[in-house]
């Protein structure tokens, strides 16, 4: 590993001290600006003073880290070359939608243009004219004067007998019907009670609200938590 730095006018030569991962520090001396260092792979820090009359350091440089990669591979540092700036990450948490957008299934997904957000208000619409149309079947089988059983009951002690029985049976018929139209609005709330959770298992596991954005020297990239 060759050293080097800027020379010093009037130095009667330079000691350069460094230390590795162990935290002992090694102090070589050198008759020119220039040494020459068997270092094994890792990390290291070093500094360099110029040495007084008397073979002593005047005054030591600040503490400048460098990397061995391969200890067979030849490198050289300068340390009068300026060190690279850290590279910045900047990370900024996208805003998490207020409660009240959560709360209305596909609100937020049609907000960041996640078409798939129509899917929720579309099938919640389905669902609800499906069970307003099976409610308004079953209030009309309900409201038909034929299924009145205040009706049928003198006809069947009458002479008409023959029509109370007809209306009796199909009152048993219009009565399995309403009890479908009932099992119908049902069971098209459970399906809307499902939508509902699919949009908050999609919300809560899906949506980016779960990322952050990061900016790293002029670039922008995206990181995933989950």
């Amino acid at each position: 590993m060759s050293i080097r730095w800027s020379g010093v006018p009037g130095a009667s030569g330079y000691a350069v001290e460094w230390t590795g991962s162990d935290g002992r520090v090694v102090q070589q001396k050198s008759a020119t600006s220039v040494v020459e260092l068997s270092l094994e792979a890792g990390e290291y820090r070093i500094r360099v003073s110029a040495l007084n009359r008397f073979g002593k350091p005047a005054g030591w440089s600040d503490w400048k880290t460098f990397r061995v990669e391969d200890a067979a591979q030849k490198q050289s540092l300068d340390l009068n070359r300026p060190e690279e700036p850290a590279k910045k990450e900047t990370v900024s948490q996208t805003t998490a939608p207020p409660l009240w957008k959560r709360s209305v299934p596909g609100w937020v997904q049609i907000e960041r243009q996640q078409w798939r957000g129509w899917a929720y208000p579309s099938a919640l619409g389905l669902l609800a004219v499906y069970a307003w149309d099976q409610k308004r079947r079953g209030d009309l089988i309900a409201s038909d004067a034929l299924n009145d059983p205040d009706l049928i009951m003198p006809l069947s002690i009458s002479s008409y007998a023959a029509l109370g029985n007809a209306l009796w049976i199909r009152r048993s018929q219009q009565r399995e019907l309403y009890d479908a139209h009932q099992r119908n609005q049902r069971l098209a709330g459970m399906a809307a009670i499902g939508v509902v959770a699919l949009h908050w298992i999609d919300i809560s596991f899906f949506e980016d609200d779960r990322s952050a954005v990061i900016v790293q020297d002029g670039t922008i990239s995206f990181r995933m938590r989950f």
